[in-house]
C-alpha cells in the first residue's frame, strides 16, 4: 500500500506518493482499500432467492385455501361451545379489565399470525440493531483513534536531527501547544521463527502526542494487538526488532501491551530506541491549541528552509470522516427497509384480522359499542404482537452486530461493536412508531363500515 503525503519546501509545494516502506514515511496510519467489484454471481444469487421466497409465499396460502372443501368454505363459523379463556387469564392472578381480555381472546384466535408476524418483527429489529450498531462502532473507532489515542496535530520531518534548538523554536509559535521528537518506520517483530510486520512509532516517554493509559517504559517495546496475538508473547518475554531499513536486528524485552482500534502498531520510549542504537529522530510531533489551526500553522512550518515534509493530521482526519459518510448512508438504507418491511408485515396482519372480523365489529356498533374501543382494541393487539418480537429482536440484533461487526477486523483496524442507548432505544420506539401508523389504513376501514350492508349478508 501506499499513503499520501504533502512535501514542501522553500520554492515550491507538491504531492506525491511515497512507498510505506521507506525509512522515515509519513506518520499516518495504514488503512485498509477495499476494491468493490461487479459481481454477476450475486445479483444472480439475490434475484434467485427473491424469487424462490415470492413463490413461496404465494403457494402456501393458495394450497391450503385449495384444499378447503367448497362446500365447507361456504358454512358459516359454528360455535364450538368450549371455554375461550386464554391461558394469559388462567395464569393472570387477577381478573383482566375487560379490554385486556377481549384483546387476548383476539389474539389467541390465530397464534400460527400472531408468531409469524413476532418473527417479522425480530427480524425488522435485527436489521435496524444491526445498522445502528455499524453507525455508532465506526464512529466509535474513529473518535477513540483520533482523539484519545493519536492527538498529533502536525508532524514536521527536517533535514537534519532534532536539536533542542529545534523545538525551542517550534513551540514559540503561539498556536503550537507541544513539539516532541518522534520516529515512525517499518520494523519486524519475531520470536521462534514467527514474525509479525508492525509499524513501530517512537515517543518520548511522557508524550502528549499520543494516548497511553501509562507513560511509555523506559526500556522495551509495546506491543500493538496483532504482534501480541501471532507470536504469543507475554510481559518479560524476549523478542527480535529488524529494522528493514537498517537491515539492524536487535532484541528486546516485551514490557507492555495496548490494544487500539489501529492493532499492527508497536511503541517504544525515545530512551529505549537510542540504548538500541537507533538513528537520531528528524521528526517532530506538534499538538496545537485550537486544532482549527492547522492549516495555518502547517503553511507556516512550509515555508522554513530546513523542513522536508509537513503532515497534516487533522486533515487526514476530516477526510477519513467524509469518507465514513457512505456508513451513515448505508445505515439510512438499512432503516428505510427496516420500516417498509414492519409496514408490510403489521398492514397486511391487521387487513386480514379485521377483514375476518367485519360482521363482528358490525355487531358490536349495533349494539353500542363506540368505534374508539374497537380501534383502541385493534391497536392493543398489534402492539403487544410487537412487544412480543421487541426483546428477542434486540437481543438476536445485538448478537448478529457483534458477528457483523467482526467481518471487519483486520491487521489494520478492530472494530470492537458498539451500540450506544439512545440507538437502541431509537430502534425500540421506531418500531413501535411504525406499528401503529401501519394500522392507519386498515382502521379506516373501522370508520367506513357500512352497517346495513353487513347486516342484510347475515341474514341471507
Amino acid at each position: 500500500g501506499s499513503v499520501v503525503c504533502f512535501f514542501f519546501s522553500s520554492r515550491r509545494r507538491h504531492t506525491r506518493y511515497i512507498s510505506v516502506t521507506g525509512v522515515q514515511t509519513c506518520a499516518l496510519p495504514i488503512f485498509p482499500i477495499t476494491v468493490m467489484r461487479f459481481s454477476p454471481a450475486t445479483i444472480v444469487s439475490a434475484l434467485t432467492f427473491a424469487i424462490v421466497v415470492g413463490a413461496l409465499s404465494g403457494w402456501l396460502p393458495a394450497r391450503a385455501a385449495a384444499r378447503i372443501d367448497p362446500a365447507e368454505a361456504m358454512r358459516p363459523p359454528t360455535p364450538t361451545g368450549v371455554d375461550h379463556t386464554t391461558w394469559v387469564e388462567r395464569v393472570w392472578p387477577v381478573t383482566l379489565p375487560m379490554t385486556a381480555r377481549v384483546v387476548a381472546r383476539n389474539l389467541a384466535r390465530n397464534p400460527r399470525r400472531v408468531a409469524t408476524t413476532a418473527v417479522g418483527v425480530v427480524l425488522s429489529m435485527v436489521v435496524l440493531v444491526t445498522s445502528m450498531a455499524l453507525n455508532d462502532t465506526t464512529g466509535s473507532v474513529i473518535d477513540r483513534q483520533f482523539a484519545d489515542v493519536d492527538r498529533r496535530d502536525l508532524s514536521v520531518r527536517l533535514d537534519h536531527p532534532v536539536t533542542d534548538a529545534d523545538l525551542v523554536a517550534l513551540t514559540s509559535i503561539d498556536e503550537v501547544a507541544t513539539a516532541e521528537r518522534s520516529i515512525e518506520l517499518p520494523v519486524v517483530i519475531s520470536s521462534d521463527g514467527v514474525r509479525s510486520e508492525q509499524l513501530l512509532q517512537v515517543f518520548e516517554s511522557n508524550t502528549v502526542a499520543h494516548g497511553f493509559r501509562e507513560p511509555l517504559p523506559e526500556a522495551g517495546i509495546v506491543l500493538g494487538s496483532v504482534a501480541r496475538e501471532t507470536l504469543g508473547a507475554a510481559l518479560g518475554d524476549s523478542v527480535t526488532m529488524t529494522v528493514p531499513a537498517f537491515d539492524v536486528s536487535v532484541p528486546v524485552i516485551v514490557t507492555g501491551f495496548v490494544a487500539e482500534p489501529i492493532p499492527s502498531v508497536s511503541y517504544t520510549s525515545l530512551s529505549a530506541w537510542t540504548a538500541a542504537g537507533g538513528v537520531a529522530p528528524s521528526t517532530v510531533v506538534l499538538t496545537l491549541h485550537d486544532d482549527s489551526t492547522h492549516a495555518a500553522v502547517r503553511d507556516l512550518l512550509a515555508a522554513r528552509d530546513d523542513v522536508v515534509a509537513v503532515t497534516d493530521h487533522r486533515a487526514m482526519i476530516d477526510t477519513i470522516r467524509e469518507l465514513m459518510t457512505i456508513t451513515v448512508f448505508f445505515v439510512g438504507l438499512m432503516v428505510i427497509f427496516a420500516v417498509m418491511m414492519t409496514i408490510g408485515l403489521l398492514f397486511n396482519a391487521v387487513t386480514v384480522a379485521l377483514a375476518e372480523r367485519t360482521n363482528e365489529m358490525a355487531t358490536l356498533q349495533a349494539n353500542g359499542i363506540p368505534r374508539r374501543w374497537i380501534r383502541t382494541t385493534v391497536t392493543a393487539e398489534t402492539v403487544v404482537v410487537v412487544l412480543l418480537g421487541l426483546a428477542p429482536g434486540a437481543l438476536l440484533g445485538w448478537f448478529v452486530a457483534g458477528r457483523f461487526m467482526a467481518q471487519f477486523d483486520n491487521d489494520s483496524f478492530r472494530f470492537d461493536m458498539v451500540l450506544s442507548r439512545s440507538s437502541l432505544l431509537f430502534a425500540v420506539v421506531l418500531v413501535l412508531v411504525v406499528a401503529v401508523l401501519s394500522e392507519i389504513p386498515a382502521l379506516r376501514r373501522v370508520e367506513r363500515l357500512d352497517l346495513p350492508a353487513v347486516v342484510r349478508e347475515r341474514s341471507v
